[in-house]
């Protein structure tokens, strides 16, 4: 139900940790989605304009495909999961917990450990083979963007004596 709170308040990202087996992303799909894909009850708050939208086909579709679900594999039982994990339909994007990984595989505090690399290597080419995307290929983009931003910013401020302008 915390989850349909925020749903019901107009949240479109949902991101949720330690996903670790099939059965629990069908159950996340199912509360978070209108049939036919998901069983989520019918509302009345911020997603249906407080009750007053008077087509409720539209606004379940329009609602399902404005949705975005981001189950964090987290765990090294995730990633022996995850083929199975991957054939729920309704998620398309995945993020990953390298810390936590590192310490479920007995790596604490050691993500960049050679082994996790390879885990996570192994399960982002799964991800990528069944159409789905990591949260590191969205990153990509924002980082390039932070970057080019940092670069700009830099370009504009240059002899000014502004710090940070």
């Amino acid at each position: 139900s915390n989850i349909l709170n925020y749903i019901d308040r107009g949240m479109r990202v949902i991101t949720i940790p330690d996903l670790e087996n099939k059965q629990q992303a069908e159950q996340l799909v199912e509360y978070c989605y209108f049939a036919p894909r998901g069983r989520r009850s019918y509302t009345s708050k911020r997603v249906t304009r407080f009750g007053l939208e008077t087509d409720l086909k539209a606004m379940m579709d329009r609602t399902n495909d404005e949705l975005l679900i981001v189950p964090q594999i987290e765990s090294i039982t995730a990633y022996e999961n995850l083929d199975e994990i991957l054939t729920v339909d309704g998620i398309e994007v995945f993020a990953g917990g390298p810390n936590d990984l590192a310490q479920s595989m007995g790596f604490p505090g050691q993500p960049d450990h050679p082994d996790c690399l390879k885990i996570t290597e192994e399960g982002t080419a799964k991800i990528h083979a069944a159409g789905k995307h990591r949260d590191a290929d969205i990153m990509v983009s924002v980082d390039a963007t932070i970057a080019v931003r940092d670069a700009v910013n830099a370009m504009l401020s240059a002899g000014s004596g502004i710090k940070g302008y």
